[in-house]
């Protein structure tokens, strides 16, 4: 409507009202759309930065806890389009680095998020949502055991085994997991995502390290 598109940023084209592209619009109302950082369109309520939107409540006050990076639009909450959103519980949520939309929880930064239990996730930057482990990226979660998960580099969540960095793993028992930069998960042998494999047997004698039946070495 063109009596409420005239904030800075905002023009009227004579039907619509254009924001910069930058900016997240989404479904809201003129009363809600008061917080800092928020224009009212006259039929959407957009937040001055990218952002995500995703399921939640509102506050009982309207605003929320003082967090300024989180804006209330008709029946979701938008957050940063750098924070990681994922199921969770309201008590698993509570902490620090952490935000419970009313739906999901919150990772206050980019995260790689898989199942997990909170007495395993713990270390190697974890966060604990409720029902997820989320580690910083890059890392590399797969199946694997408590017990052969065990290395400096490894995380077992509970669930899975996460291993740091960007990695390409093959079926293996811990036998067959051999050589610089292999990791053993307990079923899965990693090495570096950029090393280059091949199906193939004698890996020491070509200066390789062994990932169950294939050779990889780290590409010149």
């Amino acid at each position: 409507m063109e009596g409420s598109c005239k904030g800075e940023g905002m023009t009227w084209t004579g039907s619509q009202c254009c924001v910069p592209n930058e900016w997240t619009c989404g479904a809201g109302t003129i009363g809600r759309c008061d917080n800092k950082g928020e224009s009212w369109t006259g039929t959407m309520c957009c937040a001055q930065q990218p952002k995500q939107c995703i399921a939640g409540m509102q506050s009982s006050s309207g605003k929320d806890c003082g967090n300024n990076l989180v804006s209330w639009s008709a029946s979701q909450r938008c957050v940063p389009q750098f924070w990681t959103c994922v199921a969770g519980t309201i008590g698993g949520c509570n902490g620090k680095d952490k935000f419970w939309t009313g739906t999901y929880c919150c990772a206050e930064k980019p995260m790689h998020c898989v199942g997990g239990l909170s007495s395993a996730c713990q270390g190697h930057g974890s966060v604990f949502t409720g029902t997820k482990c989320c580690l910083p990226p890059p890392t590399t979660c797969i199946a694997g055991s408590m017990n052969g998960c065990d290395g400096k580099n490894q995380l077992w969540t509970g669930t899975y085994c996460c291993v740091d960095g960007a990695q390409q793993c093959y079926p293996s028992a811990a036998s067959d997991c051999k050589g610089p930069y292999t990791s053993f998960t307990g079923s899965q042998c990693c090495v570096p995502e950029d090393f280059k494999c091949w199906y193939g047997s004698n890996c020491e004698q070509q200066g390789a390290s062994r990932a169950g039946t294939n050779c990889c070495s780290q590409q010149m």
